[in-house]
């Protein structure tokens, strides 16, 4: 990836006053203004919901925040797209993988074995499955049911669609990964 991306990146100072209130609200939250955040003020009309999207969807729920950034992790490996797979990969460290979890995610065919446990298991094929061949599996979808209940199924669903979405804006866009 190029170190300069395709398209600016909002800055601090610069843009509507609203862009600039928000960036103090995610700067105070995170502690940084994330490059995806930045990009998408450049439509300061859509940055609001897209970074409400974001938030309610990543943030506390019925999925653990381990699970959910594992498949987040995962869509942005199989997507190719280094800015979120430095995001996420720092995060799934944080939160207990361990090393050969992390490569094992990085691998284009998950291996099979007690590696990753049947949760883990479960996350990693629904992301596989709506990154790859966009639709999931019946079976795949009542795995998922049946380990997280219907409210989780559609949090994860939601989550992978949304990192989807995220590697395809960051990737053509060609975001740096973000110096925090």
């Amino acid at each position: 990836m190029s170190d300069e991306p395709l398209m600016p990146l909002v800055q601090d100072g610069e843009g509507p006053a609203e862009v600039q209130m928000l960036f103090d609200r995610i700067r105070s939250a995170l502690g940084f203004v994330p490059n995806l955040f930045r990009l998408w003020a450049n439509a300061p009309h859509l940055l609001p919901t897209l970074v409400q999207l974001e938030t309610t969807i990543c943030g506390t729920g019925k999925v653990p925040a381990r699970l959910k950034e594992l498949a987040a992790f995962r869509t942005s490996e199989l997507n190719g797209c280094p800015y979120c797979t430095a995001a996420h990969g720092g995060n799934v460290l944080k939160l207990g993988f361990d090393e050969s979890q992390y490569g094992a995610v990085q691998q284009s065919v998950l291996p099979d074995g007690g590696l990753f446990s049947e949760e883990e298991q479960a996350v990693l094929r629904l992301a596989d499955e709506m990154t790859l061949s966009v639709r999931a599996s019946p079976a795949t979808l009542d795995w998922v049911r049946r380990l997280f209940g219907l409210d989780g199924l559609v949090e994860l669903m939601a989550t992978i669609a949304l990192l989807n979405f995220d590697n395809r804006m960051a990737y053509s866009a060609t975001i740096p990964p973000d110096q925090v």
